[in-house]
């Protein structure tokens, strides 16, 4: 998660997204409709105002600010295969926004706090975070596994870890009337 202050950061930002994406105007276009189609069931599922940034970039990331904007790159938004991953990286990201009385509570039931970095901590809350709200929007929480199998091996050094908590929120948490993710 990227941690900004300021609204001057913010627009930054946005300023950077925009004037890349005139280099190639009707793709942004059509992945950020992707986005928002799929943030606004979200929206609706949580009450929470999401407005999306799309950035031109091949990596595939994405940010959040505390004002519910998501920054989602277009590597990322290409790499999703489903509407289904797309809503786990929204919510993963929204997570952050609410994490601190999410992620905190749900914690020390799966794993054990001490035995974690705060990062890491962080992250595995989002991920709950993101299944959960991916799955009260309609969305499959499984498909969380399938993107990140294919996104974050080669970045993320904790990501067996992750997946493997996970797992255990799938087996434990999640609605059984979702189908399980083919390998």
């Amino acid at each position: 998660m990227m941690k900004a202050t300021g609204k001057i950061t913010l627009m930054a930002l946005v300023a950077v997204a925009l004037s890349a994406a005139a280099a190639r105007p009707a793709d942004i276009k059509e992945l950020r409709a992707r986005v928002v189609e799929v943030a606004s069931k979200i929206e609706e599922a949580t009450s929470r105002r999401i407005n999306i940034v799309v950035m031109p970039e091949f990596k595939a990331d994405a940010c959040v600010f505390p004002d519910g904007t998501v920054v989602i790159t277009s590597g990322l938004i290409e790499a999703a295969d489903s509407d289904d991953e797309l809503a786990f990286v929204i919510g993963h990201e929204l997570a952050h926004v609410i994490g601190r009385d999410f992620g905190q509570a749900a914690l020390p039931a799966i794993i054990r706090p001490d035995k974690l970095t705060r990062k890491l901590a962080r992250e595995i809350a989002a991920d709950m975070g993101g299944m959960y709200v991916a799955e009260k929007a309609g969305y499959n929480p499984y498909a969380a596994i399938r993107i990140l199998t294919r996104i974050a091996p080669d970045f993320d050094t904790f990501f067996e870890h992750r997946i493997d908590v996970m797992t255990l929120y799938i087996k434990h948490v999640a609605s059984p009337a979702a189908p399980l993710p083919e390998p």
